[in-house]
């Protein structure tokens, strides 16, 4: 079952949040992650979180996710990623078809 993960982003440095998604991206493929937004199309209706970019991702189950995240190679991602930005990540799995 596919599963989603949700990025709520917040970025304070651009140059280094750049760095970041060139790293990440091709990781994220490798995972089997597809990109189901832009990042900057969305608007808060209710809550404290104000993200500059927010981000979803679909894999292919949870697992994949897990996989991803705590692979070694997103795990350098991550160290550059904090120090240009907060992150709120969510994961999610789909409904049942």
């Amino acid at each position: 079952m596919s599963a989603y993960m949700i990025a709520l982003t917040t970025v304070h440095d651009p140059e280094i949040y750049r760095q970041y998604v060139k790293v990440a991206g091709p990781i994220l493929e490798k995972y089997g992650a597809r990109t189901l937004n832009n990042g900057k199309a969305f608007q808060v209706f209710e809550g404290p979180v104000q993200p500059s970019r927010t981000y979803i991702f679909e894999f292919p189950s949870r697992e994949a996710i897990d996989t991803f995240y705590r692979s070694p190679e997103y795990q350098e991602a991550i160290a550059l990623r904090r120090r240009g930005t907060d992150v709120t990540m969510i994961v999610t799995d789909a409904l049942p078809a």
